[in-house]
């Protein structure tokens, strides 16, 4: 059980970091795309006012703007260079975004995780007790049976020891047949309450045998809810601590 519970851990924590290394790589290839079509873009607006300053034609499909004078240009690229790290920006925050859900996501994946081989352990943990329990009662029925034989036994043997005294003492058959009745009643009457002792007495004994199983119950009950209470709580603080680092990074600017 533990190394299954090992490697079920193992497994939600190695596709989480598929899952990060997914995104990182979408990541990196959006920023690479981003940054080698502006520069080109740049490159291209460099090139081509360079070509206007010499006085040659811009060809009819050419995408770049051209000035007449170097100050237009040099604002031109001004706002071409702050826009492209407006645009860095923007794919710098969306990523921290990204991974900030995407954490959120892999703590209550983990949380949930934990709280299922918790919940199959103390499951276990009570089946076992259970288990025990009753094997426990089907001894203590087997011992308590056992316990009121041997109280019959040995009143049986307390009539026998009186009857075989009597029995040398009184030789007429009427007398000794009376006296055999009056032991007979005696005996039976201290059989009925013994009986009735013993079994107060091992109902008394099972009733703590019950108790303590109980005791033991509620105490994994509660050590299980008091888990389980942490986990939620802990869990939680970390998911607001991602949720106000999210609301830090702000908006997407346009």
């Amino acid at each position: 059980a533990v190394v299954s519970t090992q490697k079920r851990e193992a497994d939600l924590l190695k596709k989480h970091a598929k899952e990060k290394a997914n995104m990182e790589k979408s990541h990196q290839a959006a920023m690479d795309k981003l940054l080698k079509d502006n520069g080109c873009q740049r490159q291209n607006q460099i090139k081509q006012q360079e070509k206007s300053r010499k006085g040659k034609k811009k060809p009819k499909d050419a995408e770049q703007t051209t000035f007449d004078s170097q100050e237009e240009f040099d604002k031109y690229m001004k706002k071409f260079d702050e826009k492209q790290a407006k645009e860095v920006k923007n794919i710098e925050n969306l990523h921290k975004i990204q991974s900030l859900k995407f954490e959120k996501i892999h703590k209550n994946e983990v949380l949930e995780l934990k709280k299922k081989l918790i919940k199959e352990n103390h499951d276990e943990y009570k089946k076992q007790k259970n288990e025990i329990q009753a094997t426990q009662l089907a001894s203590f029925e087997a011992f308590q049976l056992n316990e009121q034989n041997d109280v019959k036994l040995g009143v049986e043997k307390m009539k026998a020891d009186s009857m075989a005294k009597y029995s040398l003492e009184i030789k007429d058959k009427a007398e000794l047949e009376a006296k055999r009745k009056e032991v007979d009643e005696k005996a039976d009457k201290k059989l009925d309450g013994d009986i009735v002792k013993l079994k107060r007495n091992q109902e008394i004994r099972r009733e703590q045998v019950v108790a303590e199983h109980k005791e033991q119950i509620k105490l994994a009950d509660q050590s299980y809810f008091k888990r389980l209470k942490a986990l939620d709580e802990d869990t939680q603080a970390e998911i607001e601590r991602l949720e106000n680092e999210i609301q830090e990074i702000g908006y997407i600017e346009s």
